[in-house]
């Protein structure tokens, strides 16, 4: 997996409708093989202690090369 982020709007802030979509700048491309994917709501805490959705995707791209070999063939 590979993703390069550039910053995220949640697209509620003052003065902005609440139809607005991010634009390319407020998201990230994740690849996967042959798949390309833009998660959405990447500023969403996930957690109690404030981890975001980007900061878990980051997390785990990081770590992938070392998790995914002991996950193989389950």
């Amino acid at each position: 997996m590979s993703g390069t982020a550039s910053g995220t709007s949640t697209g509620h802030e003052a003065g902005e409708g609440h139809n607005r979509r991010p634009t390319r700048a407020n998201t990230i491309a994740v690849q996967v093989g042959d798949r390309q994917r833009a998660p959405s709501n990447l500023d969403n805490k996930l957690y109690p202690d404030g981890y975001t959705k980007a900061q878990l995707i980051q997390y785990y791209t990081l770590i992938a090369p070392v998790l995914l070999p002991h996950l193989a063939g389950r």
